[in-house]
């Protein structure tokens, strides 16, 4: 029995069951649960950060978040993934977040404060399985930080068992970071013994990328990638797209992702083009006029930066981060109002010296505010703030 468990803890260690994946743009960082060593025989000063959430192998948002943290190359950050679940496991789904509680168990060293937790929760039943993982972080001792990117937080907060699960999770955090400031007012009502931070998500394209095509040499082409449902706005999309066609016959529209059953067999489902890689968005993106997200909630959506990174115009509603995170590149438009949809759309389209105009402001924005020096420093303030948490609580009485 002794030996099995050896085996089992030697096969869940972190950075065994860690996803690792590399790409053009991107240094893969080596998945190391102990501190490096430099020449002179100290310690690394790097914070270690073990990222658990959805296998960053899997497309979506969080995964995609996971992926970039891991793949770049930081100065003063080490980060891990850790999957705590995989939408593509199948039957083994289900011992994923067991073997995310082995790794934790094992990632443990007394005292070291330098290793933190960072758990990214979505809302409902992520609650209960990030949420219990967060849970075990604390009593190991680790510092545990969680990042909410759930559109749907807020609204199911107010909900029966969330508005009781969702305040008993987050109480065990050292710090919350959320992606907006609904979010944050949210949370804020939830637990007042917690510190609350607004942490952007990272940018996913790579600064040093030249963009060698702009949206006026390219086709009048739309394109939306993400869940193909009614939460993407995708049924007022293609409502939409009939009055784009009227003015803009040549148009084409792209809809790239997973199809949710509502939307299978509807009109306009010749569009759907099927779930791709990552990789394959950004190629994508760098082929159209215009990216579209004409979501009815989102937090802080990674489609949007990666068409800001390949210097497109979006065209977005005015939810979530959304309308701040576009600033003056790109369109947005009311939940559901499939004119001012359509209309945003055309403009794009019949106008491609602006659509390249507006897709540099987007550009610049991206380089300014989601470039990796930006995002570490807040990552570092958010983590050492994390730890000047725990030290306090743990000096108290």
């Amino acid at each position: 029995m002794h030996k099995k468990l050896g085996r089992w803890a030697e096969h869940f260690r972190v950075g065994a069951s860690s996803d690792s994946v590399g790409t053009k743009h991107r240094k893969r960082r080596a998945m190391n649960p102990r501190a490096e060593v430099r020449p002179d025989g100290t310690a690394n000063s790097k914070l270690r950060v073990i990222h658990v959430g959805p296998s960053m192998l899997g497309v979506g948002g969080i995964e995609t978040v996971i992926r970039t943290y891991v793949e770049f190359e930081w100065s003063g950050l080490e980060f891990q993934a850790l999957s705590s679940w995989n939408k593509t496991a199948g039957k083994s789904r289900s011992w994923e977040s067991l073997r995310a509680a082995w790794a934790l168990i094992r990632s443990y060293e007394p005292g070291n404060a330098r290793t933190i937790a960072h758990f990214h929760l979505s809302h409902q039943g992520s609650f209960v399985r990030e949420g219990a993982l967060l849970m075990l972080a604390r009593t190991l001792g680790l510092c545990a930080v969680a990042t909410i990117h759930g559109s749907a937080f807020v609204s199911s907060s107010l909900r029966t068992p969330w508005r009781w699960i969702y305040p008993l999770v987050l109480a065990k955090a050292h710090a919350i970071g959320v992606l907006n400031e609904s979010t944050m007012a949210s949370v804020n009502a939830m637990t007042t013994s917690v510190p609350v931070y607004l942490v952007q998500n990272p940018g996913p394209v790579s600064s040093s990328s030249v963009e060698e095509k702009s949206p006026a040499t390219c086709s009048p082409t739309a394109v939306f990638a993400g869940t193909v449902g009614r939460r993407k706005g995708v049924d007022t999309l293609l409502s939409a797209w009939a009055a784009v066609l009227e003015e803009v016959p040549g148009a084409n529209l792209e809809i790239w992702g997973p199809i949710e059953d509502s939307m299978k067999g509807s009109p306009g489902s010749r569009h759907f083009r099927g779930p791709i890689s990552a990789a394959q968005v950004s190629e994508r993106l760098r082929q159209c006029r215009v990216a579209v997200l004409p979501s009815t909630a989102e937090a802080m959506p990674m489609f949007i930066l990666e068409a800001m990174g390949a210097g497109r115009p979006s065209v977005v509603t005015d939810v979530g981060a959304m309308p701040i995170q576009i600033g003056g590149g790109g369109t947005v438009v009311p939940v559901g109002n499939v004119d001012r949809l359509a209309q945003a759309l055309i403009f794009y389209l019949v106008n491609p010296e602006i659509a390249s105009e507006h897709g540099l402001a987007a550009r610049k924005r991206y380089e300014e505010n989601f470039n990796l020096e930006e995002t570490e420093s807040e990552l570092r303030t958010f983590y050492q703030n994390a730890i000047a948490t725990m030290k306090s609580r743990e000096s108290k009485p």
